[in-house]
């Protein structure tokens, strides 16, 4: 089970609960963190904790997502130094999602599972903009950038910076 802890701080000088929200999945590492005031609004003080078990990660993600005010954090460098020490690498989560809401969007990155092909997704409002991927058959790792005007992609190797190029291709290729 995963676990989303609360912690409340006063204000000074508002009327203003201060809320910070952490998201820990069920091996206890730091998932994500939300907060609904800015740190320099003013000093806090009071600060109580209460932690509630929830069924999966997604649905505290979904949660605080809802909620008007709060919004996503970065996590800390204590979080990526407890989550180490759990797993033997900062960066690993059992999250399969993760979202933000740009001006211009709802940016989301997705695991991408298929075996002969792992890698992460990004989609802009839930279209395939770009993807990192392993092709383990040709060993090589591929960066994919898509156009919602396009079926296929723009593709570089990351290893050798080669760049495909499709043929009919409607934008102007700009070099820089």
């Amino acid at each position: 089970m995963a676990k989303l802890e609360m912690s409340y701080s006063e204000i000074m000088d508002s009327n203003i609960t201060g809320v910070q929200a952490a998201v820990y999945d069920d091996g206890d590492r730091v998932v994500a963190r939300f907060r609904n005031f800015d740190p320099e609004a003013g000093e806090t003080y009071g600060n109580q904790t209460e932690s509630f078990v929830i069924p999966t990660v997604e649905m505290g993600l979904v949660m605080l997502q809802s909620v008007n005010g709060y919004h996503q954090i970065p996590l800390t460098e204590e979080d990526l130094e407890h989550n180490a020490n759990i797993s033997g690498s900062p960066f690993t989560s059992v999250q399969e999602r993760i979202s933000i809401q740009s001006s211009m969007g709802l940016i989301t990155a997705q695991l991408e599972k298929e075996e002969s092909y792992p890698g992460i997704r990004i989609l802009v409002d839930g279209n395939l903009a770009a993807a990192v991927e392993c092709c383990e058959d040709e060993e090589r790792i591929v960066i994919r950038n898509y156009a919602e005007v396009h079926d296929a992609p723009v593709s570089v190797n990351v290893k050798t910076a080669e760049v495909s190029i499709p043929k009919d291709w409607p934008a102007e290729v700009t070099p820089v």
